[in-house]
């Protein structure tokens, strides 16, 4: 996933969740089958994409369930490639060695 680039604004939840969801169609139309950069850069603008790597991950549980179903209905695909991208993030959090760990969450 691309890092946000420097100097872009900040979104609130729900206007990343509307921009989800207005490119959502155009998104179902792409044969090519390319990564929603466009959704997860706003996701990631939001804050959204790095929900479990916070100190405290249990805590997030519930918000991270409640987003998955935000972002599934403004698109299932975006939401789909997200819930992987947070239990990616969990098992770094849970099995990784405490440097890989460190490093990969700071990323």
């Amino acid at each position: 996933m691309k890092a946000a680039e420097p100097g872009l604004d900040r979104l609130s939840r729900p206007n990343a969740l509307a921009l989800v969801a207005a490119g959502a169609a155009d998104r179902d139309r792409d044969t090519a089958g390319r990564f929603p950069d466009d959704a997860f850069g706003a996701l990631e603008r939001a804050g959204l994409t790095s929900i479990t790597a916070s100190a405290q991950p249990a805590a997030a549980y519930p918000d991270e369930l409640a987003l998955l179903h935000e972002v599934a209905r403004a698109d299932a695909g975006v939401a789909r490639i997200l819930d992987g991208h947070l239990n990616a993030v969990e098992r770094l959090r849970v099995q990784a060695p405490a440097a890989l760990r460190d490093r990969e969450l700071a990323a």
